[in-house]
């Protein structure tokens, strides 16, 4: 998967899950060990490093536009564990990250445009105002 399509999804579940802040971030952090188990193309660092950053970007400006601060950690969430693998912060998870991995078929990049679709729709899902009046209203 790419990093913009864990970002995207951590951020829908952070942002739509009606959940407390810190189970959405643990569910997005989770999100990417089952995003990743499904069939998809993997591309290079440096193209991964670009889309993300304009998903990051896009996240910041919802940050700023609905004062909404967790929102951008809520995202990191679903790309933290490819990081802790890329710093090599521990090999047992580098070894659990690695095993839920898809390892079927080689992966067509056909299906980057299920990737772009799925960020589209998590894009457009974050972008919606909220109708309750934001994101903790069903807490109060």
């Amino acid at each position: 998967m790419t990093g913009l399509t864990h970002l995207a999804v951590s951020a829908v579940i952070y942002r739509r899950g009606r959940l407390s802040p810190p189970l959405s971030f643990a569910l997005g952090f989770v999100s990417h060990f089952f995003l990743d188990r499904l069939p998809h193309y993997d591309l290079n660092m440096a193209a991964n490093m670009v889309i993300g950053l304009a998903g990051a970007w896009f996240i910041w400006h919802l940050t700023c536009r609905d004062r909404d601060y967790l929102l951008p950690f809520g995202a990191l969430m679903g790309v933290l564990p490819d990081a802790l693998v890329l710093w090599k912060v521990n090999p047992w998870f580098t070894s659990f990250h690695n095993f839920c991995h898809y390892h079927g078929t080689a992966a067509t990049p056909w299906l980057l445009v299920v990737e772009i679709l799925t960020v589209a729709g998590s894009f457009w899902l974050l972008s919606k105002p909220e109708k309750n009046g934001g994101r903790f209203a069903t807490f109060s």
